[in-house]
């Protein structure tokens, strides 16, 4: 959650030139308000606008970028091989 009273809030559609790739400001929304669970990007609405911080983009990053969250590396095909010898092993 944005702290206002520590954080420097800037509009939402600024937050773009301190992401790398600047992705587009719908992207932005998508992020702020499509993405499930706690992996939103924080933003805060005063006055009919929305804001964000560059603390609030840090956490959105560093939740999105969570090796635990990132897919084992190799093709479907080879993870489900290595599935079946798995179960294979255990005589299932």
């Amino acid at each position: 959650m944005i702290d206002i009273a520590k954080e420097k809030t800037f509009p939402l559609k600024e937050a773009r030139t301190y992401i790398p790739g600047r992705p587009d400001l719908s992207t932005l929304y998508r992020w702020a308000f499509d993405k499930p669970g706690n992996k939103r990007l924080e933003v805060v609405k005063v006055g009919g606008r929305w804001f964000t911080s560059r603390e609030a983009i840090a956490r959105f990053v560093q939740k999105c970028t969570n090796p635990a969250a990132v897919p084992p590396p190799g093709t479907n095909a080879a993870r489900q091989r290595d599935v079946e010898k798995q179960l294979d092993s255990v005589g299932i």
